[in-house]
């Protein structure tokens, strides 16, 4: 996984929170949080887009997240499944780049 690229979607002053931790706050900290997770996993996601909110300056994203997560030390993989909600913000450069973030984790056999 690019890190760099990744997190180049993030504004300089993003918080996200996620279920049961704290808050990250801020492009460097989601780099260090990225860089520590990409170490031990690989990632495949699903997006369902529930809702979409767009203004000339910011989007806000309502959906569902899949995420199928393979430890790169071996072992079985993980399916979590999470309620999202995103702030976007259209930056100085005119690129779209996520600004707040918050999820809520779904047990395995949750509906949407």
């Amino acid at each position: 996984m690019d890190v760099k690229a990744l997190t180049e979607l993030i504004t300089e002053d993003a918080e996200f929170w996620s279920h049961g931790a704290a808050p990250i706050i801020g492009r460097a900290a989601v780099t260090c949080t990225f860089q520590d997770f990409f170490s031990r996993y690989s990632m495949e996601q699903e997006f369902q887009v529930q809702e979409l909110i767009l203004t000339p300056q910011w989007a806000f994203l309502r959906g569902r997240e899949l995420n199928l997560l393979t430890p790169r030390g071996g072992g079985d993989v993980i399916r979590h499944s999470q309620r999202a909600f995103s702030v976007l913000r259209r930056d100085s450069d005119g690129a779209w780049r996520f600004a707040r973030g918050m999820t809520n984790g779904l047990p395995p056999d949750a509906a949407a």
